[in-house]
């Protein structure tokens, strides 16, 4: 009890603790964030039955809580880039990117919200009627079929076949490690890919990670309509199942050619960002691009700035904020990496391993040198392809 309080006083004195504005060096930013939290992209059992009441907002949406967090998130870019930018919207501060996931454009667009939520009544009562308090703010997308950026959802046969080759093996021995569980599931889902999942284990992995990402969502939710979520072999089972999520990205990225086709044109188009500021071709003070877990993941292995330690992938609405910063006393820019991945705290500054500390822009520019230039559609096809 007393290590409880202690803990509640400590996340009680982070809550209080103002964020403090970047000022002076500070020249342009880019943010990376994850959408808010989401509901199931699938259904099984009574929770099939029953899904339009427990998320009226369909499959794989923003909930109402995923709101509040991204609204949340740009309350606190507010507070951080207050000095640095407008209170009102301005085309010439700002660019806003998002994958075509309604779950991601509707966080940039919370996350917006809350950037500019200041300046919102003004404009409204004074340019429009009274009654409307919102002043729409553009969410520029890529399409689903084209997005190697933000959501990986761009064609890449390569890129799935070095997936599928890793994930096989790794959901194989989870399989036979944890049978357990795959049983315990199949009896209470009825998912029939789940009887005998090794018998086609490259299309079996591929079906249960929605499968684990459902039962992940109820459990985290608190959403209990059936015993066996809730259960003790549940409770056992859900951080092994976490940490099979977790190795299906972890693993993706442990191969060069993979990494390079996973994270490289978001690595570049970032990396290229910062040297076009710094020449004067870009003069917004901020980009921001909402995504997802694997792309947020990926980028951090990327440049060499993902801890270790989290052993998990970044939880909803955590946010990576790359800065540009010149000291007049410095001759050449340098770049700082910051992580929020809770609320409740300041973001703390990451370290890149591969760029170092300081970290200059054009160490950077070395450093992620292996994701530049990559020719897409020459090192997409799949091994012995013979696409033209």
């Amino acid at each position: 009890m007393r290590k409880l309080c202690v803990t509640c006083i400590i996340v009680f004195i982070q809550i209080l603790i103002p964020v403090e504005p970047v000022t002076g060096t500070l020249r342009f930013t880019q943010v990376f964030f994850r959408h808010g939290e989401r509901t199931p992209d699938k259904a099984f059992g009574l929770y099939n039955e029953i899904f339009p009441q427990l998320w009226p907002e369909g499959l794989g949406e923003l909930t109402q809580s995923g709101k509040r967090q991204t609204y949340d998130l740009g309350r606190f870019l507010r507070n951080r880039y207050g000095g640095f930018i407008s209170n009102s919207y301005n085309s010439e501060d700002i660019t806003n990117w998002s994958s075509a996931k309604d779950r991601t454009i509707k966080s940039s667009m919370m996350c917006m919200l809350g950037l500019f939520n200041g300046s919102q009544e003004t404009a409204v009562k004074t340019k429009m009627d009274a009654t409307i308090s919102y002043t729409p703010i553009p969410i520029k997308t890529i399409p689903k079929e084209k997005d190697v950026f933000l959501s990986l959802d761009g064609i890449c046969p390569r890129r799935d076949e070095l997936a599928d080759q890793t994930n096989v093996d790794n959901f194989r021995n989870f399989c036979t490690s944890n049978s357990q569980i795959i049983e315990y599931l199949y009896n209470h889902t009825g998912q029939e890919f789940l009887k005998d999942p090794l018998a086609d284990a490259a299309k079996t992995f591929k079906d249960i990670i929605p499968t684990f990402d459902t039962v992940l969502i109820l459990y985290e939710s608190n959403i209990f309509v059936e015993d066996w979520i809730n259960s003790e072999f549940m409770q056992a089972s859900i951080p092994k199942i976490r940490t099979y999520q977790f190795n299906v990205f972890k693993r993706r990225t442990e191969r060069p050619e993979s990494l390079r086709l996973q994270a490289g044109p978001l690595v570049d188009l970032i990396t290229q960002n910062f040297k076009d500021y710094n020449i004067g071709l870009i003069t917004q003070k901020m980009i921001s691009y909402s995504g997802h877990d694997k792309s947020l993941y990926n980028l951090m292995t990327s440049i060499g700035i993902y801890d270790p330690q989290f052993e998990n992938l970044p939880p909803y609405a955590s946010a990576l904020f790359m800065e540009l910063h010149q000291n007049p006393a410095q001759i050449e820019p340098v770049i700082e990496f910051w992580y929020r991945n809770e609320t409740s705290r300041q973001p703390y500054r990451l370290i890149s391993s591969k760029c170092g500390n300081p970290c200059t822009l054009s160490s950077l520019v070395d450093a992620t040198s292996e994701f530049a230039n990559i020719n897409f559609d020459e090192e997409c096809k799949a091994k012995g392809s013979t696409q033209n």
